[in-house]
């Protein structure tokens, strides 16, 4: 899944203030930009901390619903109930989902209901690893990425 706002409309944690662009309309009263700055109350594409930012909104929500970070790997969350279980990937703003039918299906209509995410479907790719759906299982492999480097050297 792509989660397609909270990199876009996180809150900030900490204050920020950026230089007034071109184009901005002041009030009559002030004739120059000079010595004034904006702050903003949102996340935005450019600034250096919205992966962060991105990523605690995320966390933040996991939590709440009773996921468990993994000790060994900040980006994997966890949630195992009787014969149920999720498993939660996050990379930057893109959100790999694994479980049980029942729970992916519950879990996928929970993320969309608090973010406005886009289902992807099956994940293709992930972190330069293909992944390829097969009858009797999944085949994962690195060919793409490997002609790619043989190609270059």
């Amino acid at each position: 899944m792509d989660d397609v706002t909270t990199y876009l409309y996180s809150s900030l944690e900490n204050d920020i203030y950026m230089k007034i662009l071109e184009g901005f309309n002041f009030p009559n009263k002030v004739n120059s930009k000079e010595g004034y700055s904006i702050k903003l109350n949102k996340s935005s594409y450019w600034l250096k901390q919205s992966g962060r930012v991105c990523y605690n909104c995320l966390i933040k929500y996991l939590l709440k619903e009773w996921y468990k970070n993994d000790s060994f790997c900040p980006c994997i969350y966890m949630k195992i109930l009787r014969n149920e279980f999720d498993i939660i990937i996050i990379y930057v703003d893109d959100i790999n989902i694994i479980g049980t039918p029942n729970e992916l299906t519950k879990e996928i209509d929970c993320w969309k209901k608090e973010f406005e995410m886009k289902d992807l479907w099956r994940a293709k790719f992930c972190l330069r690893l293909e992944i390829e759906y097969l009858n009797k299982g999944i085949f994962i492999h690195q060919e793409t990425y490997i002609i790619k480097v043989l190609k270059m050297f």
